[in-house]
């Protein structure tokens, strides 16, 4: 049994001009992640809020808040790259209060870094 239908060539051109759902779905969400990216990188390099709205189209408020993001992804970053900077330090035994002062973590982090190992 067949339930294959024979389309008129009007039904065939109707469903033709129906957009893929699927398809238009993914070019947006594409496009949007691509503008994400594009304004990422523009933070990277220091262009205002405002510029990289206009630049990527995005609403100010989304760019606003992948700057936050970025921000705070790049502080954290910094932190982790100064502890582990601090754990080499100590692993070459250089005094707590140098290792302190050259890394700018606060002695008490540093004696904790130093239990650790």
């Amino acid at each position: 049994m067949s339930y294959k239908k024979e389309f008129t060539q009007e039904e065939l051109d109707f469903i033709g001009s129906l957009p893929n759902s699927w398809m238009d779905r993914g070019r947006k969400e594409g496009y949007r992640k691509a503008q994400i990216n594009i304004a990422t990188k523009m933070l990277d390099v220091g262009l205002p809020n405002d510029i990289i709205a206009r630049l990527s189209e995005l609403d100010i408020s989304v760019v606003k808040e992948i700057s936050k993001g970025f921000q705070q992804g790049l502080q954290e970053g910094r932190q982790k790259a100064t502890v582990n900077f601090a754990l080499k330090l100590l692993k070459e035994g250089f005094p707590l209060e140098k290792i302190a002062r050259i890394t700018a973590l606060d002695l008490s982090k540093i004696e904790e870094l130093s239990k650790r190992q």
